[in-house]
């Protein structure tokens, strides 16, 4: 059986989609023509992206940025990208945002002819957008890296047609319809390859892939507290989910429709559905996985490529939104319950030190002696109130940071009495100012124990 998986595993990396390796995904892109500044050269985004030629840059300076919508086949778009253009900004997706104020989506991007170069969006928060998309990429290639796509009352990403879209460790985080979706096409089979990313507190699936024919890959991803299933696959659809974390979505963690495989992968925690739910058209193939605490059952369907189980994972603090493992978390390298040599399982690997697993304790840590409440409303213009509590007094520290891990605000540092204690967030960075629209994450300390919780600020 163990040389039985090791090939199995072998065989699935890279991500079984030649056209989706780790190599291709990373792509050096050519030497830029010229660089456009904005707002130092050009006073608008789209008036230097007008400008641009294949190979150049947009380099947005740091700021919150909304310019009237502009008219496309599919309803308005602040921004309409060209095929070759990079558009980045210098200080990262913590401090530069692209609003499109509810008026239409945020970025369009439509090119068929592939071979003239690929689009790509990098280091920027996306919010506001209210058309069919956030991001909409109806052909060519498109790769999205290092943003927040956040509090968009649409889909964060669609991609279909002709497309190959890549989005490269983005957050898509608190957007209404969906986190990502992959959707039929008239003109080819579309893309999508989800890297190194999160997609959670969606209002919708996490991710859909629905193309007739479509490929999608995960690899190295978390998909998490999702309203609908985590991922959902459609019939005739094809691809792979490797490394991933599926965790607290509210109906299936992964619904299968098409021709998948399935590895390394813990699905769990979810609220209404199971943890994995086979169609009727072909079956995944699935290789060392751990499928547990699914409020609809943790059973297994498709064909079985060994290593699986259904054990507690064991997550540092699975309510706080922490996904790394417990020292003694049976998906760590070395722990494997049938001692398969399946390596990590999972997005994550280790983050804190061994608890004894109890009844009634789903993390897999005892009864906590803190915990922090959801943040409410949330997301939110305003700010954010919560509940810190400690089973015992003690010195305790809640922070503020963004999404590049940047202190934003000191809360609290000091002495706590035990019991609960009433605190809140007015969106404010330590200057008092308004922070910019995307997703930041207020921790806790106490002692020897740190939760967390993610929160979106949407401007």
């Amino acid at each position: 059986m163990r040389s039985r998986i090791a090939t199995t595993l072998a065989a699935l990396l890279p991500v079984t989609l030649a056209s989706f390796t780790v190599a291709f995904l990373y792509p050096v892109p050519p030497a830029a023509a010229r660089t456009w500044n904005v707002p130092g050269e050009v006073p608008t985004i789209q008036a230097a992206i007008d400008s641009a030629i294949a190979e150049d840059s947009v380099l947005v300076a740091p700021g919150t940025y909304s310019e009237s919508p502009k008219p496309t086949v599919l309803g308005p778009s602040m921004l309409i990208m060209k095929f070759g253009v990079v558009l980045l900004s210098s200080g990262g997706a913590a401090v530069t945002t692209l609003d499109a104020q509810g008026q239409g989506r945020v970025v369009f991007y439509s090119f068929c002819s592939q071979e003239l170069g690929e689009a790509r969006i990098e280091g920027l928060t996306i919010t506001g957008g209210s058309a069919y998309g956030a991001v909409f990429c109806e052909a060519g290639r498109l790769t999205i890296a290092d943003c927040a796509i956040t509090g968009n009352s649409t889909l964060g990403v669609i991609a279909r047609d002709c497309s190959e879209t890549h989005l490269i460790s983005c957050s898509v985080t608190g957007n209404s319809g969906g986190g990502v979706a992959l959707l039929p096409s008239d003109i080819g089979s579309p893309a999508l390859t989800v890297l190194s990313s999160e997609i959670s507190d969606n209002v919708g699936h996490g991710i859909k892939c629905d193309g007739d024919g479509a490929i999608l890959g995960v690899q190295g991803s978390s998909v998490s507290r999702n309203s609908g299933n985590g991922i959902q696959i459609g019939d005739f659809d094809s691809g792979s989910i490797i490394d991933c974390t599926i965790v607290g979505n509210h109906q299936a963690g992964i619904e299968f429709g098409g021709i998948y495989q399935i590895a390394r992968t813990i699905v769990s925690h979810t609220t209404l559905g199971p943890g994995l739910q086979c169609g009727f058209s072909e079956d995944p193939f699935i290789t060392c996985c751990d499928v547990w605490g699914n409020a609809g059952g943790d059973g297994f369907c498709g064909t079985s490529g060994g290593g699986n189980f259904s054990l507690n994972p064991l997550f540092c603090d699975v309510d706080g939104g922490d996904y790394t493992l417990r020292a003694n978390s049976p998906c760590l390298p070395g722990n494997h319950p049938q001692n398969e040599p399946c390596g990590l399982i999972g997005a994550f690997g280790a983050g804190c030190d061994s608890f004894p697993t109890s009844v009634g304790s789903p993390g897999g840590a005892p009864a906590a002696v803190v915990a922090l409440g959801a943040p409410a409303p949330n997301p939110s213009d305003r700010g954010f109130a919560f509940e810190v509590r400690l089973a015992e007094g003690g010195a305790a520290r809640m922070r503020v940071y963004d999404a590049g891990g940047r202190l934003v605000r000191a809360l609290w540092d000091g002495a706590l009495d035990g019991g609960a204690h009433p605190l809140s967030w007015d969106a404010r960075d330590e200057r008092g100012l308004p922070v910019a629209s995307g997703v930041y994450t207020l921790r806790l300390e106490a002692g020897d124990r740190i939760q967390t919780r993610k929160v979106s600020v949407i401007r």
